[in-house]
């Protein structure tokens, strides 16, 4: 019997392919900097996977000049800065954000755990 629960992996995969249906920019802030293996693992087709690491200006430029047509999740390890020290929040409200935490996903998960079981029943 194959198992109807996916992994917290597959969850954060298949949200940012939906995210990126929509829009070119996906920002994602790890508040509690315990997904960074999960991003470190997601390999999305067509989709460059960047960092923020004080590099706010730079990282502009590329996104918005030197690679207006690229696909780009932008991850940050950490909470978002507020606004007024955000080099990048224009961009970011202009496209969109992903926010999850290990908690959300695992209780996705034993959701549908209790789901399929009384399905079998």
């Amino acid at each position: 019997m194959e198992s109807k629960i996916q992994n917290p992996e597959s969850k954060i995969q298949q949200a940012l392919v939906k995210l990126f249906k929509k829009h070119r920019i996906v920002f994602w802030y790890d508040q509690e900097e315990s997904l960074r293996g999960d991003f470190d693992a997601i390999s999305l087709p067509g989709v460059e996977k960047v960092e923020i690491e004080n590099n706010e200006f730079g990282l502009k430029y590329r996104l918005l000049r030197e690679q207006a047509a690229q696909k780009f999740l932008v991850f940050k390890s950490g909470p978002q800065p507020e606004d007024r020290d955000n080099w990048l929040l224009d961009v970011q409200l202009a496209h969109t954000d992903f926010r999850t935490d290990k908690a959300s996903l695992w209780l996705t998960g034993y959701k549908r755990l209790s789901l399929t079981c009384f399905q079998d029943f």
